[in-house]
């Protein structure tokens, strides 16, 4: 896998320090790569092996000079979440590094759209991002009337995309961004949560999963992959991007069945091994007996 994500690099290298570019053909294939190498890594690092960490963070810096400042900032809060439960960060680091954080992604946010990488287009990059995921939100709210409960039909229709068009035919399926039978105008691609959450379970639908997703969170609160790659997703993904991408993509299908997937994996190779290895001294054994 990391062969075929070096290959693809050398294969659309101009897109390198050329922003981001919506639709391009190494965006789509680049960020799943990555976001499977990142749930290796973690497997592997919980497991004592840091290695695998640096050669994601290796293809996570490729794909920052491309301007994928998201899921590398995702990876970087992954891992901030993990040396907290190590270690607790003190209050004065949290705001210091935080503020060099936020200017290192605004400079790549105010350079992947070709503008200078001055302290005004800075400021003005970081603070019109909410601004700009606000563009859904108030289309939605200027011709729609959220209702209080909902059916999940566009949520199901993305999950339903998971299973490969081989065996369902996806043609019928009900895309809300396609479609967008509600009106919702966003120019620049960000999809408000609230949106996505009314349009899917209503209003008191949404304050029911939000519960539940918080309850579930704090009850499953452990170092473990799933556990680290839903943080950091959910501090990111979650309130910019529609549920076709923030949830289905980022947080169940790479966070929770990738990572188990890994996980099962690693256990069957370790016992296929650990069964040979049992089996190596007793086959020794038979055949100096039968000499």
């Amino acid at each position: 896998m990391l062969v075929v994500f070096l290959v693809m690099i050398v294969i659309f290298r101009n897109q390198l320090f050329a922003g981001y570019t919506v639709g391009s053909p190494l965006q789509g294939t680049a960020v799943a790569i990555s976001l499977v190498l990142l749930g290796l890594a973690w497997e592997f690092k919980l497991a004592g092996y840091t290695g695998y960490m640096k050669v994601y963070f290796g293809c996570a810096a490729i794909l920052l000079l491309m301007g994928g400042r998201l899921y590398f900032a995702s990876s970087v809060i992954s891992i901030l979440v993990y040396a907290s439960h190590k270690r607790p960060f003190r209050i004065k680091k949290i705001v210091q590094w935080g503020l060099v954080a936020v200017v290192l992604m605004g400079a790549v946010g105010t350079v992947r759209t070709g503008a200078s990488a001055s302290l005004i287009m800075i400021f003005l990059n970081v603070g019109t991002e909410s601004i700009f995921t606000s563009y859904s939100l108030m289309s939605y709210l200027s011709g729609n009337e959220p209702p209080l409960f909902n059916l999940p039909i566009y949520l199901g229709s993305d999950l339903m995309n998971l299973i490969p068009s081989a065996f369902i035919d996806k043609s019928k399926f009900a895309n809300l961004i396609d479609s967008n039978p509600f009106g919702i105008v966003s120019p620049l691609g960000a999809f408000h949560s609230w949106v996505s959450s009314v349009i899917n379970f209503g209003v008191v639908g949404t304050i029911i999963l939000m519960f539940l997703f918080g309850y579930f969170m704090r009850r499953n609160e452990r170092m473990t992959t799933p556990y680290l790659m839903l943080t950091a997703f959910t501090a990111f993904t979650f309130f910019r991007d529609p549920f076709s991408v923030s949830l289905v993509k980022n947080m169940f299908e790479f966070s929770i069945l990738i990572p188990v997937a890994l996980a099962g994996v690693n256990k069957c190779i370790a016992y296929a091994c650990r069964d040979a290895a049992l089996r190596t001294p007793l086959l020794h054994e038979r055949i100096a007996n039968d000499q």
